[in-house]
């Protein structure tokens, strides 16, 4: 998704090709137990399935009217399941080949991240992709992609930034060490910063800005301590698991974290929180809406 390619007059084209041409990759099925939740990626995967064989009824289903999909560092949102049907219906036509693969996975809570791999779209080259599903009571709610183009079919995906993990590195490094300055150091002149449950809700802030909230953290006490467990880079994104202990407010907590690395520094993130094994909280998205009485809602970045 994180193509130059904007959403408003140019929408049609970055939805219908780049978000919902990778939406889905291919992994095995899973059985469940008929009275045990089914976890997240079990979720995933089944709407995975969906998406290969191009039924729009089975894609649709397992999202609700509140679910939301975003291109990675763009204003636009998708939202209701009338709008999605809009766009995939008429994209499984016009790319009847559409198919996408799973090269690694990760899954914090209820967000599983996968490394994905498009082929059958109009320029004939495999396209790799990050994907974050957010997974609650056994929905889909919320969808966000980049895309990152293979340079030749020889290369399914393209190698990696060699900045982006080594500045995600550096900032860690610095942190576990309690320097604010250093830490900071790793950001760019200005950060946007995201939360996955609420998207459309950013904070920007400057790189002073972010010394600034290191250094109220460590002066509350906290003698934080990040361990990344799995990491995931695509292009210029880095998507990592991490394990972080010694917060001023409590802890152990486990967070799935993407940033964004433009000219070695981190310009954008995007965070999100475990709160359980099946990814479901009390005051979270709880009511999921069964109504088939679609209302088309499309809400994108001025042109």
């Amino acid at each position: 998704m994180g193509s130059s390619v904007g959403l408003g007059s140019t929408l049609c084209v970055t939805l219908g090709v780049a978000l919902c041409v990778t939406m889905f990759a291919c992994r095995p099925a899973r059985e469940t137990h008929a009275s045990t939740p089914t976890l997240p990626d079990a979720i995933v995967d089944r709407q995975m399935a969906a998406y290969n064989r191009h039924d729009v009824n089975g894609l649709l289903a397992g999202f609700d009217d509140s679910s939301g999909l975003f291109l990675f560092g763009e204003p636009g949102v998708l939202r209701t399941r009338a709008a999605m049907r809009s766009t995939f219906a008429p994209m499984f036509q016009t790319y009847p080949n559409v198919h996408t693969e799973t090269s690694r996975r990760i899954i914090v809570g209820p967000f599983v991240v996968d490394q994905e791999q498009l082929t059958g779209i109009a320029n004939g080259r495999p396209t790799a992709a990050l994907a974050v599903y957010e997974v609650r009571n056994e929905h889909l709610v919320n969808y966000w992609q980049t895309l990152v183009e293979g340079h030749a079919r020889s290369v399914p995906y393209p190698a990696p930034e060699p900045g982006a993990a080594s500045t995600m590195a550096r900032s860690i490094a610095a942190l576990n060490q309690h320097d604010a300055a250093a830490a900071a150091a790793a950001y760019g002149d200005t950060v946007v910063e995201h939360s996955f449950s609420s998207d459309t809700a950013v904070t920007v802030l400057t790189r002073d800005g972010m010394r600034a909230k290191f250094e109220s953290m460590f002066q509350r006490g906290g003698r934080m301590h990040v361990t990344v467990e799995n990491q995931l880079v695509v292009g210029s994104y880095v998507a990592s698991e991490e394990h972080i202990t010694g917060l001023p407010d409590g802890g152990p907590v486990d967070r799935l974290v993407v940033v964004h690395v433009a000219d070695n520094h981190i310009v954008a993130d995007w965070h999100g929180q475990e709160d359980d094994a099946y990814g479901s909280v009390a005051g979270g998205t709880g009511t999921i809406i069964e109504s088939q009485d679609d209302r088309e809602i499309l809400h994108a970045a001025p042109p």
